[in-house]
């Protein structure tokens, strides 16, 4: 269970897919969602992030079919085009409504939006410095994101592939300007995912290490909304003023949602 693609397409490869497709088959390959969400946010402390036209003009900029089909050989459960929260995670919830402020790639909209923001055809925009935990993919997604900006939007990507424990430190004290990331529900609710975009979390003083909320974003009215749907008794109701609260998020763009994750399994039949 858990496998990364290059050991699944290697047994699902040239010679060994009889094993699957035999009657009875040897082996039986089971996807199946996880509540689990992998990411990019922006570093709101940045001057250049803390416009909204260009945090969404990156988000219209990224390929995230081109991520699933050339980087993870479409192992991933759906791509990034909804919300922060998988779809169909919870029976009852409004992930429909919500994956109508998501964004997906436009690169005409992209453009406009960081020319509106004053950086036409990237002109004057910074170098962007990227923290990612290097193992596994997330080389290889940050040299296509890199990619897809630099045809796009003619912004550099300067990526800096760090330890896990480095880029969880970076991440706290927002020692960079974009950072990847994922999140696992914790517990069965939408609050295990919304709690990391709670701005009462932030610290006031910029220099101390925020510890949950990395991107430091702010937003009354989503904060009054997580606060409803954290104390109300009804699910409802509970569920009604998260979605409320994600729509919020979303359109307010700290993230960028790449894919949702899935887990494959292998079994001996």
């Amino acid at each position: 269970e858990g496998l990364p693609p290059s050991k699944v397409s290697k047994m699902l490869g040239e010679g060994k897919i009889e094993d699957f497709n035999g009657t009875p088959p040897k082996f039986i390959l089971v996807r199946k969602p996880l509540l689990a969400t992998q990411y990019y946010y922006f570093n709101l402390l940045k001057p250049e992030f803390q416009d909204i036209r260009v945090r969404k003009a990156f988000n219209y900029a990224i390929d995230r079919d081109a991520i699933i089909s050339n980087i993870l050989n479409y192992q991933a459960f759906k791509k990034g085009d909804g919300g922060f929260i998988p779809p169909t995670s919870f029976n009852g919830y409004k992930s429909k409504i919500v994956g109508k402020s998501g964004y997906d790639f436009n690169p005409k909209k992209a453009k406009l939006l960081l020319r509106q923001a004053g950086y036409p055809d990237g002109k004057d925009f910074p170098e962007i410095h990227v923290k990612y935990n290097t193992g596994t993919i997330h080389t290889e997604v940050a040299k296509e994101i890199a990619k897809q900006l630099k045809e796009t939007l003619n912004i550099t990507l300067i990526l800096e592939g760090v330890s896990f424990e480095e880029k969880l430190k970076d991440q706290r004290y927002a020692e960079g300007d974009l950072f990847r990331s994922s999140w696992f529900a914790e517990y069965n609710s939408p609050e295990s995912f919304l709690m990391n975009a709670y701005g009462k979390t932030v610290p006031n003083d910029s220099s101390q290490p925020s510890m949950t909320n990395y991107s430091r974003y702010q937003n009354e009215k989503f904060d009054a909304l997580f606060e409803q749907g954290k104390t109300s008794s009804e699910i409802v109701e509970r569920y009604n003023s998260f979605a409320e609260a994600e729509t919020i998020l979303m359109e307010d763009s700290p993230f960028i949602i790449l894919w949702y994750e899935e887990t494959i399994k292998i079994i001996y039949s």
